[in-house]
């Protein structure tokens, strides 16, 4: 299962490196790799929760989720789980 995890991530991230345009702001890109995580979260848990009912503690299986994935990919201060339940919450808040 961790092996199949790390697949996925790794073809999320090199999705989504092809759907950011050059020169975009890099909180752009975390973003939209949030927005990856989500939809990945719900399909695979079978969840129907919107994407944005999905909790922003940095206690929740989501966040730790999200940042076991992004941790080797991003700088520690934008991969932590508190840096990225922070993020979610401002992305939650922006949609309401």
């Amino acid at each position: 299962m961790i092996e199949d995890l790390k697949t996925l991530m790794e073809e999320i991230v090199a999705r989504q490196r092809r759907m950011i345009r050059r020169g975009a702001d890099q909180k752009t890109h975390y973003d939209t790799a949030l927005f990856g995580l989500a939809d990945i979260w719900l399909s695979h848990s079978g969840s129907d929760q919107g994407r944005f009912e999905l909790p922003h503690s940095e206690n929740s299986r989501f966040i730790k989720f999200c940042s076991a994935a992004l941790g080797p990919y991003v700088p520690a201060t934008e991969g932590s789980a508190k840096a990225l339940a922070n993020r979610w919450k401002r992305l939650k808040d922006r949609e309401s």
